[in-house]
């Protein structure tokens, strides 16, 4: 599963795996997503609504992507994501995210955040997932353009917990 963005990581995961969902947060995006990938055959399509994983069954889901499309997220959204991902994947399923690793104090207009991030620490993040049943494998802490530091990327593993379509439900609401 991928967040279509322009579709160039969809596109090579499509030759790696037997079958791929891109999700795209607005149909704009998508309708781009699908002039760029109408080839591939094993790639399916779908627009986030209010949830970004709606369409997902619970552990239906063996491992997630999402590269630049969490950078800008506030955080209570994020940490919405977080739990639907941990809903979506299976017990062991990886989940590979690039967030922003950039804190401020929210007063920081946005035309003054290096590139827009929002809010949030490799280590809130962490912790974060760790409250919806992730655990973080790794985090690696990324430049973006010319800003040291700027971005991280998380590998996080649902642990194994045997979630029920009830209590994702009941947890979503929480969130």
């Amino acid at each position: 599963m991928f967040f279509a963005g322009d579709g160039t990581h969809a596109r090579r995961a499509a030759e790696l795996a037997d079958e791929v969902i891109a999700i795209a947060e607005t149909t704009e995006v998508l309708a781009n997503a699908r002039l760029r990938l109408n080839a591939v055959a094993n790639l399916s399509y779908g627009v986030a609504d209010e949830r970004f994983l709606s369409g997902c069954d619970v552990g239906s889901v063996d491992s997630l992507f999402s590269y630049d499309c969490l950078v800008r997220m506030p955080e209570a959204r994020l940490d919405a994501f977080l739990a639907e991902t941990a809903c979506a994947l299976r017990d062991k399923g990886l989940a590979l995210l690039h967030h922003s690793n950039f804190l401020f104090d929210y007063t920081l207009a946005v035309q003054d955040r290096p590139h827009g991030r929002s809010s949030m620490s490799a280590a809130r993040f962490a912790d974060m997932a760790n409250r919806h049943g992730l655990e973080v494998v790794a985090q690696q802490i990324i430049p973006w353009g010319t800003v040291t530091g700027l971005d991280c990327l998380s590998l996080v593993e649902r642990r194994s917990r045997g979630l029920t379509r009830e209590a994702c439900q009941v947890q979503q609401l929480r969130v």
